[in-house]
């Protein structure tokens, strides 16, 4: 059986841009670890779906501390099965493992399923045949969005392109 892995989009998924979705803010030590304020939902949708075999991945074309993000995210239950940062990203194209014009490209990374804020990430998946689902600030119940779409994953087929 394949390994299903979601990558969800850092900034403007995760991480809001300017102020465009209700948040968690992160208390204590976690507020030393991750600055910023956690999309709601996010770390309940997480867990949910790594008690359903999916590896949580973060994919962003910035440079964050991610051993800082790791430490959060496990001390809130959730284990990373990996961080993909512009760094790695340039890897991939210059490596030819992914295309020159892409923000994010699925199979260079083994991902399963990408869910972002851009619809570039959606046009690339559907150029480039590998699923994502768009998830935007108008989508009040995205964890659901999120769910639904990860229960109609195939569990033994390659991605293929979706954009809802």
């Amino acid at each position: 059986m394949m390994t299903k892995r979601i990558a969800f989009g850092w900034n403007g998924t995760l991480l809001p841009e300017v102020a465009e979705f209700r948040c968690d803010h992160p208390q204590g030590v976690q507020a030393l670890l991750l600055s910023h304020s956690l999309r709601c939902g996010a770390l309940g949708l997480m867990r949910s779906l790594q008690r359903d075999g999916w590896e949580i991945w973060i994919y962003t074309l910035a440079e964050i501390p991610t051993r800082r993000v790791r430490l959060f995210f496990a001390l809130n239950g959730v284990r990373l099965g990996g961080i993909i940062t512009g760094q790695e990203h340039r890897s991939a194209v210059r490596a030819g493992r992914a295309p020159v014009a892409t923000l994010k490209h699925a199979p260079a990374f083994g991902l399963t399923l990408i869910a972002d804020d851009k619809e570039a990430t959606a046009q690339a998946g559907r150029r480039y045949g590998f699923e994502t689902l768009m998830v935007t600030t108008c989508h009040k119940d995205w964890t659901a969005l999120i769910r639904e779409r990860c229960l109609a994953t195939p569990q033994n087929k390659d991605s293929f392109a979706v954009a809802a």
